[in-house]
């Protein structure tokens, strides 16, 4: 009897086994079915100017290899018109460059933040108090360059409402000789000796003429906070939080480079 007890025992363990894998196979091809409905469709994606498709084109290649089946509607706009964008849900993601008291009612997601930095020529006066290209830089206060010509962003900018207050602050107001939306005109503007100039820390590193000009960090390291935003209402798929994870790891990255 107690044979035939072990007997009944045994056979009964395949049967439980057999069908606990046929019970994980079922939900395995249920979860790879969603996963594949999740894996296609489109991603409207604002993008400022020069900061947004240096990150997308660092990321999509990651991006591309685990969603193929999703697509991209890039959309280059400043702030304020992304602003209009993703409020009226023609964007799902906007990344946007801006200070805390800057935000509206959107969702944000922080990616990093990132310091505004000095440019002078090499021919200015003050470009000998700078360190070597390459190496951590020195600090200098924007009260040496009263009399020093400036091309900045354009002034409705979010990086002007930054910059603005650092000139008052110095307690003078810049003679400005351009305004543009272009950072890297900006570069190549002092590169020439034309003029000063204060960009994104990230601008300087991707510039082909940062090397021909001289930089300094500011005093209190004037800095903004680098973000996707989003409605409120709205809701992120896997693919998107794939998306805002590869973000975050290239400004993880990038802030290495920030000495």
């Amino acid at each position: 009897m107690n044979t035939s007890v072990n007997c009944i025992g045994v056979a009964a363990a395949p049967s439980a086994f057999q069908y606990a894998m046929w019970y994980l196979l079922v939900i395995t091809r249920i979860l790879l079915g969603d996963l594949k409905k999740e894996a296609t469709g489109e991603i409207n994606l604002g993008l400022t100017h020069e900061h947004g498709i240096d990150l997308f084109t660092s990321v999509f290649t990651s991006f591309n290899q685990r969603y193929p089946g999703i697509s991209f509607s890039l959309t280059e706009a400043i702030v304020a018109k992304q602003n209009e964008l993703l409020l009226s849900g023609q964007l799902d993601l906007g990344l946007v460059m801006l200070r805390e008291s800057e935000r509206i009612n959107l969702e944000y997601i922080t990616l990093f933040s990132e310091e505004l930095i000095l440019g002078v020529p090499k021919n200015h006066p003050e470009a000998a108090r700078a360190n070597a290209f390459g190496t951590p830089l020195a600090t200098t206060e924007l009260t040496r360059f009263w009399n020093s010509k400036f091309s900045l962003i354009f002034s409705v900018s979010t990086m002007r409402q930054l910059i603005d207050p650092l000139f008052q602050e110095a307690g003078y107001k810049p003679t400005i000789l351009i305004e543009t939306a272009m950072n890297h005109a900006l570069i190549q503007l002092v590169s020439k000796g034309f003029c000063c100039t204060i960009v994104p820390y990230s601008r300087m590193l991707n510039s082909p003429y940062s090397a021909d000009c001289a930089w300094f960090k500011l005093p209190g390291r004037p800095s903004w906070q680098v973000c996707f935003a989003r409605r409120k209402d709205t809701s992120l798929s896997e693919a998107h939080r794939y998306l805002i994870r590869l973000a975050k790891r290239y400004g993880e990255t990038l802030k290495e480079r920030f000495i």
